[in-house]
């Protein structure tokens, strides 16, 4: 354990003081502020952790590690991943709204005021207000000085003459004093004198007229206020994780040890079967049988020996053909497969299918698997792999998501990273 602490706090030294010297040195590239070494069945991952100001735009190439080996172990660069970190800021937010309207009825505008509003400012502020039914007014929107007439007219009844002097020569209404413009005559009343008809009495009928003016309003305005809770949402920082993979032994790939190999008969090269010798004994079968010099029975040549012997061999050979046949088909079912899937979600991963590919038209179907969010790992053996150098395989998880991966090493197994999103 201390090793690892000791290997580790090198290797940030390492990293610190060495390439990422440049990024130390400058204000407008990421800053590095961890590295992590993470472990599950099968895999090893080196994860270095950079933090930058949302308006960084960072060079990539500067950032990524050339194969470098730790603890023994080869890293490769995977991937980048890139997180927002967001802060949420609220406020109570409160805005007027006005318009004109015809007169100042307030029922009319009641209802047609909608009862929220969206709300936007410039500190990025955004959400919804609701209107305040106890802050709506409505009132004049201006005044001018305009211009009247105003006319009147009175009726007098009983008059003995049609002399005008009788009739007033002004009348005050609401304020406004107007005066006689004109006086219509007729009888009221007639006496007949002789052959004559003599007028006794006369209606007047007196127009009157003035001009005035007055301040008058030339429109109205109804207000609304609208209050509620807003919030506002900035990047913070942006963090960049760029994740290494070792190159350890998969699930499954358990390679031979040197002590295995040396249970092994040395003479048997090919790995079959080791058929011990027979242990010695003064007395064997009728055929090859080596007696007793002190019995008087014949002794087998040396060619009846070997011809019997070989015989004897016949069944153990045919046996071993049938076993190494057999186990040829094991390790080919086990081993020949173009491809290996693993997925895991938590931390463990798991063998979840091993298929060929077809080499003209490279397509991982997944979509049986009905796999969610995760990581699945895709192994392609070397004799694949050297065909399909420079090539893209489609992997498809679902008939929404689909990932492309081009192949970038030919001589060795090739192994590439998908994270299924959680929308997938």
């Amino acid at each position: 354990m201390k090793r690892a602490v000791y290997l580790l706090m090198a290797f940030i030294i390492t990293i610190c003081t060495g390439t990422h010297a440049v990024l130390a040195g400058s204000s407008d590239l990421p800053q590095l502020v961890d590295i992590r070494v993470e472990e599950i069945p099968g895999y090893r991952y080196m994860i270095i952790i950079y933090e930058a100001e949302p308006w960084m735009e960072p060079d990539f190439t500067v950032l990524i590690e050339a194969p470098f080996v730790f603890e023994e172990d080869l890293f490769h660069f995977q991937y980048i991943s890139i997180e927002e970190n967001v802060l949420t800021d609220t406020k109570w937010g409160r805005t007027e709204l006005a318009f004109p309207v015809d007169n100042d009825d307030l029922h009319p505008v009641l209802q047609q005021l909608q009862s929220v509003i969206p709300y936007n400012d410039e500190d990025g502020y955004s959400g919804w207000l609701d209107l305040d039914y106890t802050a709506v007014w409505i009132q004049p929107a201006g005044q001018e000085r305009r211009n009247f007439t105003m006319t009147d007219t009175i009726t007098i009844n009983g008059l003995i003459s049609n002399d005008s002097s009788n009739i007033p020569k002004t009348r005050d209404k609401n304020g406004v004093t107007m005066t006689l413009q004109n006086v219509d005559w007729t009888v009221q009343q007639a006496t007949t004198v002789g052959y004559e008809s003599i007028p006794s009495l006369y209606t007047a009928v007196a127009f009157y007229s003035a001009g005035y003016s007055r301040q008058v309003t030339t429109g109205y305005i109804a207000n609304a206020w609208y209050g509620g809770e807003v919030t506002r949402s900035n990047v913070d920082k942006i963090t960049y994780s760029i994740t290494y993979a070792a190159e350890v032994p998969i699930i499954g790939d358990v390679p031979i040890t040197e002590t295995e190999r040396s249970s092994d008969s040395p003479d048997d090269e090919s790995r079959g079967l080791y058929i011990p010798p027979e242990p010695y004994s003064s007395e064997r079968g009728e055929e090859g049988a080596i007696v007793d010099e002190s019995e008087d029975e014949e002794v087998p040549t040396d060619g009846n020996r070997s011809k019997g012997s070989s015989k004897a061999w016949i069944p153990i050979l045919i046996a071993f053909l049938v076993l190494l046949l057999a186990g040829g088909c094991v390790l080919a079912y086990f081993h020949f497969h173009d491809i290996q899937v693993y997925y895991g979600s938590g931390g463990e991963l798991k063998l979840i299918s091993r298929r060929r590919i077809n080499l003209d038209n490279p397509v991982i179907d997944l979509r049986r698997n009905k796999l969610t969010k995760g990581n699945v790992t895709i192994w392609v053996r070397e004799r694949a792999a050297s065909k399909l150098y420079g090539r893209q395989i489609l992997v498809v998880f679902s008939n929404d998501f689909t990932h492309t991966h081009t192949v970038k090493r030919k001589f060795k197994d090739y192994r590439f990273v998908v994270t299924i999103p959680d929308e997938c």
